[in-house]
């Protein structure tokens, strides 16, 4: 009687060389991540919301460049975490962008929980770039609000 036995080794996908974790930065580079972040802002789920928008606070600024609009709109949220995120995604973008965008947050002084958080975007810009603006703020000396009054004496000053 004769037996014959064969044995096959397979590596396991577990084993292989240690590796670095890549982090949020290659993540972004892969996908899309931005647009889905954005997305779950809107969750029904405040857990989902908020996570997403710590998310979206820790974005590098060009990931966040080409969504510049829904973070204007995210200035305006009923959710605290999801305003907190705007406001600091805004301050990472780029000069550029927040120029292209200086209209709008000059609209934004208006909206009492924004206020603040506008006037330190604004004051981000390099001198000179608010002159499109500047007679905007003149008007807005003679508010009602004294916050927007104050808004405009810091933008003036």
């Amino acid at each position: 009687m004769f037996l014959l036995f064969f044995f096959f080794f397979q590596a396991e996908d577990g084993i292989r060389d240690a590796q670095e974790s890549r982090g949020l930065g290659d993540v972004y580079k892969r996908q899309p991540l931005t647009g889905h972040l954005l997305d779950r802002l809107a969750d029904d789920d405040g857990h989902v919301r908020k996570a997403a928008a710590e998310m979206v606070g820790r974005l590098p600024g060009k990931a966040l460049a080409h969504v510049e609009e829904q973070l204007l709109a995210m200035l305006e949220h009923n959710d605290c975490h999801v305003y907190q995120a705007a406001i600091t995604a805004l301050r990472r973008l780029p000069v550029e962008a927040l120029s292209r965008l200086q209209q709008q947050l000059v609209d934004k002084l208006e909206c009492g929980n924004t206020r603040e958080a506008v006037v330190e975007i604004l004051t981000m810009l390099p001198n000179g770039a608010l002159v499109e603006v500047k007679d905007q703020f003149v008007t807005k000396l003679d508010h009602a609000e004294g916050d927007v009054r104050w808004a405009a004496v810091e933008m003036l000053g």
